[in-house]
């Protein structure tokens, strides 16, 4: 999801209000607090301001205003952020109007106003972030306005008078237990056709009650085209419908008896924790259109054996395997860049891993606890390994203040790879045995793909001009003269070479 919350972002900066984007970082470390009648407020980098909170008096909240109107400006200062916090747990608050301008109401900033019945949102308004009016018990009614975007994880959680809600088609994002704790009844709410993330467990399945012939189906919470989540007591396959557009954050989230799940063409991103917890999932059908698949994917799926992923994918997101403690093969696909931190965490059946040719990446811990891993094949185009990446394992020890995490590295592990190459370098610097890969040598097929085609003729005339570097095993299939020198002769040489010159 990574990618779609930058789109999301690049969006919302081209469609800023006077010039305000949405989704500004305020930053109040720095900002004086001032007053202005009933409010407070900081002014913000871009000119605006942010309401903070109420005026006090003798220490004491201004208790009297249970109807409360935010002006839309302060001291000259147009308001364009509801602050982080800014109402928090105040239990006067009756009502409250939020000004045209407004574009943003940060995390918390209602959070647990115990008497708050009722808000009018502004039609400039675009996200509301996390908790914005968790516990918000009394609430009745929210109007979203057309033209916001984002409603974020918790938002309105636990506001269990809250029994209707009408999301507008321009909202692109639904954060994690959004609606959760509400009184909203599955059969009276819809979502928008645009949705690009849909969180986890948005609604309670207890308000999606199986009498709701339009929300269930085949054990599983639909509303419109996305599958929102799947009874974890459901047992053995399950084939998601083929209209389906999206599926939520978490949908398989620890379905314990689940052996195979199917997930259908046209779909393109899962997002976290989808089948978290799985314990005796062995199969599973991922689409060919899928190109992203998020944090703790399979964490924890103990029955998985084997997995191939399909070619589009080009990161594997943070714990995507962990603790997947019978994994024994998977099949990396070409398309793939990264290897997120903890990706195969404690996958203690791994005996090898070959690192696809394209890899760039492998983060933090990747392949930490992998207690049977003896062999790991990398790539040359690998040029960043981090920290206890390959071939560690921890040790734990201590309690609570005194706990700690030692890492250690293991004795047999096999580093295979290309002579000075990052692999080998990793290797040296850590300690661990390396096996030098051979190629067959093919003068003049300097980027090592089985091919002499323009691509080798431009990597030498790059390293020639100084513009890129080579590995030594590169200069070798350079130095088509065999003269020991890589230079411009041998580059024009690979180009007769393409041209059946020579």
């Amino acid at each position: 999801m990574k990618k779609l919350i930058a789109g999301i972002l690049i969006i919302v900066m081209f469609c800023s209000i006077g010039g305000i984007s949405a989704f500004a970082v305020t930053d109040f470390t720095q900002q004086k607090e001032y007053s202005c009648g009933e409010f407070k407020y900081r002014v913000l980098d871009d000119g605006t301001a942010a309401i903070t909170g109420l005026s006090s008096k003798d220490g004491m909240h201004i208790s009297y205003l249970k109807d409360i109107e935010i002006p839309a400006t302060v001291d000259e200062y147009p308001v364009t952020v509801i602050a982080e916090d800014a109402f928090f747990d105040n239990d006067y608050i009756h009502s409250v109007v939020i000004p045209d301008g407004v574009v943003r109401i940060e995390e918390y900033a209602f959070m647990h106003c115990g008497t708050i019945k009722s808000v009018k949102l502004p039609d400039t308004l675009r996200v509301i972030e996390r908790g914005a009016f968790l516990w918000c018990g009394y609430l009745e009614e929210i109007n979203f306005p057309k033209g916001l975007l984002v409603i974020e994880e918790s938002a309105f959680k636990s506001c269990k008078k809250i029994k209707k809600l009408n999301v507008p088609d321009t909202v692109v994002e639904i954060g994690d237990h959004a609606f959760a704790h509400t009184g909203i009844i599955g059969s009276e709410f819809s979502l928008p056709d645009n949705l690009q993330k849909l969180g986890e467990h948005i609604l309670d399945r207890a308000n999606c009650d199986t009498k709701y012939s339009d929300i269930w189906y085949d054990g599983a919470i639909y509303v419109n085209n996305y599958l929102i989540s799947v009874d974890e007591k459901t047992k053995g396959e399950f084939v998601v419908r083929d209209d389906t557009k999206l599926i939520a954050d978490g949908a398989f989230r620890d379905c314990k008896e689940l052996t195979k799940i199917v997930i259908p063409e046209g779909i393109t991103d899962l997002g976290h924790s989808t089948f978290y917890g799985c314990e005796l999932l062995t199969d599973v059908i991922l689409p060919d259109t899928l190109n992203e698949i998020g944090k703790s994917f399979f964490w924890g799926c103990t029955s998985l054996e084997e997995i191939k992923l399909p070619s589009g994918i080009t990161e594997l997101d943070s714990s995507a395997f962990n603790s997947c403690i019978n994994l024994k093969k998977i099949t990396l696909p070409e398309s793939l860049k990264v290897i997120d931190p903890w990706a195969f965490k404690n996958c203690t059946s791994l005996t090898s891993v070959v690192i696809p040719e394209g890899v760039e990446t492998i983060s933090l811990h990747a392949f930490l606890d992998c207690d049977n891993l003896k062999t790991i094949t990398i790539p040359d185009t690998v040029t960043s390994i981090d920290e206890c990446a390959l071939g560690y394992y921890t040790v734990e020890s201590g309690f609570d203040f005194d706990f700690k995490i030692e890492y250690f590295p293991y004795e047999d592990v096999v580093i295979r790879g290309y002579a000075d190459s990052f692999a080998q370098k990793y290797a040296n610097s850590n300690d661990l045995r390396f096996e030098e890969l051979l190629r067959e040598t093919v003068l003049g097929d300097v980027d090592a793909d089985s091919e002499i085609t323009i691509k080798d003729a431009t990597l030498v005339q790059k390293y020639v001009a100084c513009i890129t570097s080579l590995y030594n095993s590169q200069k070798n299939y350079a130095d088509v003269e065999s003269d020991g020198v890589v230079n411009i002769k041998d580059a024009t040489s690979i180009q007769k070479m393409i041209a059946g010159i020579e």
